[in-house]
């Protein structure tokens, strides 16, 4: 039975020097028996979501256009030429369908979308010769609801096809996917984005495995995106709770159900860097490490007004002591451009409301209390770049 999961994210997957780095770690002896998850490399399942936009809404030969960026990209990772023509001819279809009837089902746009995960598979399995390690299509381990684009696992199901898999399968290392999946009546599913992580979480938890490993493009979970700004510090553990909240406010390496399912069995969910082991979070029932984070949405007007229009600007209760009570009303917020949204977790309250005053123009900001120990600011773009240094600032106590 299997003593070790690994789940290698698709973003880590971006060019030829981290593919042979993920051939490697594949190839790589091991004393432990393995299950290894793969994601969907770099950007495809949501650059397959784009072409299969433009066959709705564009023409045909725009979106076999994209439908070439893709596979070109997968050759480029390539150690071998690959042969890929009958996936292919096979999106090439769906897509020409689409653009003739003028209509994606959800039903429809899982089985692109699933091509994802399974392409890059494709690509492993071409530069892989080692016969001894086994590849299991993810939709053959995990069943779900029919709920397109979104579908929940089928716990029972999933556990029962998942352990007869493995009972029987001799194999020191095993390959999947995460993602995708099957409804009772065979049809492709998927469990939404970022729900590669929750196929792992599963997959650990049928095998009553205590840890899991997740390896990425960072050097574990930062106090705010490494993008943003080079400052960045390590979290180096959030308890699961913590974990649940941050997945919900939109920290993208995180996904709630992932956490409910850990939290649960108690599994510890280690984030490395794929190219190193220098540094790492864990996720587990410690105590959260006493940092401040920074999460950073992008939202469009029609996303906020309604939102932003039935909220208050400030309003804290004054039992806080050094400050004011203050309440604004919102009526006078202005859509002035696309917003950013800011989430400030595990804050000083009273601190970082002081702060917020004396380095902000609040009229020009939605700012909620959200939680016990976080705030939720939403702000025009126009002060993007000045307003986002600032919170930086904060986050890492340099002010």
């Amino acid at each position: 039975m299997i003593e070790k999961l690994i789940k290698i994210g698709g973003a880590a997957i971006q060019n030829k020097n981290d593919f042979i780095n993920l051939i490697e770690i594949i190839n790589k002896q091991s004393s432990f028996s393995e299950l290894i998850v793969i994601s969907a490399f770099s950007k495809a399942t949501r650059n397959l979501r784009f072409t299969a936009d433009i066959a709705l809404t564009s023409d045909f030969e725009s979106a076999v256009l994209k439908l070439d960026e893709i596979f070109s990209f997968l050759e480029s990772l390539s150690l071998v030429s690959l042969d890929l023509r009958d996936n292919y001819e096979y999106l090439w279809k769906i897509l020409k369908g689409i653009n003739l009837t003028r209509e994606l089902t959800p039903r429809i746009l899982d089985r692109i979308l699933a091509m994802g995960e399974l392409l890059s598979t494709e690509v492993v399995k071409q530069n892989i010769f080692d016969n001894k390690i086994c590849f299991v299509n993810a939709f053959d381990l995990i069943l779900t609801d029919s709920q397109f684009n979104n579908a929940n696992p089928d716990y029972e199901s999933s556990k029962e096809k998942s352990l007869a898999f493995f009972s029987e399968c001799k194999s020191h290392k095993i390959l999947t996917q995460g993602f995708i999946a099957k409804d009772l009546n065979g049809n492709l599913t998927t469990m939404g984005y970022e729900s590669s992580n929750l196929t792992a979480t599963l997959l650990a938890d049928f095998l009553s495995l205590k840890e899991l490993t997740i390896l990425t493009n960072v050097d574990g979970i930062r106090n705010f995106d490494p993008q943003l700004n080079n400052s960045h510090q390590l979290v180096q553990n959030l308890n699961y709770s913590d974990a649940l909240a941050l997945a919900n406010y939109g920290l993208n390496l995180l996904y709630a159900p992932m956490i409910k399912i850990a939290k649960e069995r108690s599994i510890n969910i280690e984030y490395r860097n794929i190219n190193h082991n220098s540094c790492s979070t864990m996720i587990n029932m410690q105590k959260s490490s006493d940092k401040s984070i920074l999460i950073v949405n992008y939202l469009n007007k029609s996303n906020i007004l309604d939102d932003v229009s039935t909220r208050t600007i400030f309003s804290i209760s004054d039992s806080i002591g050094k400050i004011n009570f203050y309440t604004a009303n919102n009526s006078n917020f202005k859509i002035k451009a696309d917003f950013i949204q800011y989430y400030i977790y595990n804050c000083d309250v009273s601190h970082f409301i002081l702060y917020f005053l004396n380095n902000f123009n609040i009229e020009d900001y939605n700012f909620d209390n959200f939680a016990v120990n976080s705030f939720r600011i939403i702000g025009s773009s126009e002060n993007y770049q000045s307003d986002l240094e600032k919170l930086i600032r904060y986050i890492n106590n340099d002010n």
